[in-house]
């Protein structure tokens, strides 16, 4: 065999083990909507899955579950077999772990690099074990940031679409991946023209089965379900090992409504003020890198491939640690996009630290193991918002050891390339 098949093949057989060796698992609400929607979306069309009031999940699952119940061939193998679903996700999980390796230029490192990845339970218990569907987004929107760094701001908000139908929570990425394209429309006003074109197309296009392919138009409640999405698990965390283990501790969280208020402020809300304050500061470099491109017409270029994947794994830990009604999945795109800054910049520890914090709060919810103990230390939220804080605190800090400002804006003001020191750290 040569070498060049290989690496698809390993994989390949990789996918099948993974697929088949937790064939029972996933948590049983979620199983339960997954079941009930393909077997409508089989019986009365795709159209009409937003018929039933149960349904809270953007379109661009439901073509999944559509081509899941095509698969199967009747309701009794879709009823039989909805593990099966995890097949479609770990895909994802494959593509992400792929293009993540793919950023190295030795081939052999790529594919041992990729490894990294698939076999991290961290990164692949959403999808073998809870059989969530967290790996969907998470993958298009790395795509949609790789592109966007290539210099291809219309495919890069395609993708971006993409994830946003498959979860409104892709939303948190919107401010840095403008950073990235707001420069190439500066610099090339017809992009702008057709990635508005292009989106809206593909929004349309997305949408046409839901708005003309069923008993009734479903794009009143398809707003609904985006609109309405906050407030819906109005507690101050939903099994997030998050910063208010730290600030609220002895206190059972996950029934406490965070409409309690300290300093006339309601806890939601000093929840969104300490997220905005962070991410504005961990996406300032990001956005003095932009500024300095439109001022001096140079377009991003790989040497700030690094700066990018650290703001953008920075995003949902952020968005996870500060806000209240945080579920445990929500931390994990961290991942990827940590990985691939790990692959890139041979540095592991953030990725290594995050991988470990994010599995084990899961198990601490999922209890798939069936460990005699969870009261341990390394199922303690206290403990695992301390390992999310270290995170946090190390890719800040790295973020300016990588794009100190004061150089950056010197040369972006005397409209010169950034100094040899800078991109080399890169």
């Amino acid at each position: 065999m040569k070498l060049n098949y290989q690496y698809p093949v390993l994989y390949l057989m990789l996918f099948i083990l993974l697929l088949l060796a937790v064939p029972h698992a996933g948590f049983e609400s979620d199983m339960f909507y997954w079941v009930h929607w393909s077997t409508t979306i089989f019986e009365r069309g795709l159209g009409n899955v937003y018929g039933l009031g149960n349904n809270d999940y953007n379109p661009l699952y439901h073509y999944i579950l559509y081509l899941f119940g095509k698969m199967a061939g009747s309701v009794e193998k879709i009823h039989h077999y909805p593990h099966l679903l995890k097949g479609f996700t770990l895909l994802f999980d494959f593509a992400g772990a792929i293009l993540a390796a793919s950023l190295v230029s030795d081939r052999d490192r790529r594919f041992m690099l990729s490894l990294l990845l698939l076999f991290n339970m961290g990164y692949l218990y959403n999808t073998l074990i809870w059989i969530q569907v967290d790996s969907i987004f998470t993958c298009l929107v790395f795509v949609a940031a790789l592109l966007a760094v290539r210099g291809q701001p219309v495919g890069s908000a395609l993708f971006y679409v993409l994830a946003l139908n498959a979860k409104a929570q892709a939303i948190i990425f919107l401010p840095p991946l403008l950073f990235l394209w707001f420069p190439q429309w500066v610099q090339a006003p017809t992009k702008l023209l057709l990635t508005v074109g292009a989106v809206v197309a593909l929004q349309v296009l997305i949408l046409a089965p839901f708005i003309w392919g069923g008993d009734a138009n479903y794009l009143s409640r398809i707003i609904e379900i985006n609109t309405t999405a906050v407030d819906r698990y109005p507690f101050i965390t939903m099994n997030a090992a998050n910063v208010w283990y730290l600030l609220i501790p002895n206190s059972p969280l996950r029934d406490t409504p965070d409409t309690g208020t300290f300093m006339n402020l309601t806890y939601k809300h000093w929840g969104l003020i300490m997220f905005f304050l962070a991410a504005g500061l961990a996406l300032l470099p990001l956005f003095v890198a932009a500024v300095r491109s439109v001022l001096t017409g140079q377009r991003p270029g790989k040497e700030q491939l690094a700066l990018v994947l650290l703001s953008f794994g920075l995003v949902p830990l952020l968005f996870t640690y500060f806000n209240t009604q945080m579920h445990e999945r929500y931390w994990h795109a961290a991942v990827l996009f940590l990985a691939a800054y790990g692959f890139v910049t041979r540095e592991y520890v953030l990725y290594a630290i995050t991988s470990i914090a994010y599995f084990l709060n899961l198990e601490s919810v999922m209890h798939f193991l069936g460990l005699k103990k969870y009261g341990i230390l390394f199922f303690d939220y206290r403990f695992l918002a301390g390992l999310f804080t270290l995170v946090i605190v190390l890719g800040i800090w790295k973020i300016y050891r990588r794009a100190p400002l004061k150089e950056h804006w010197l040369a972006m003001w005397r409209r010169q390339p950034q100094p040899e020191s800078l991109t080399a750290a890169f």
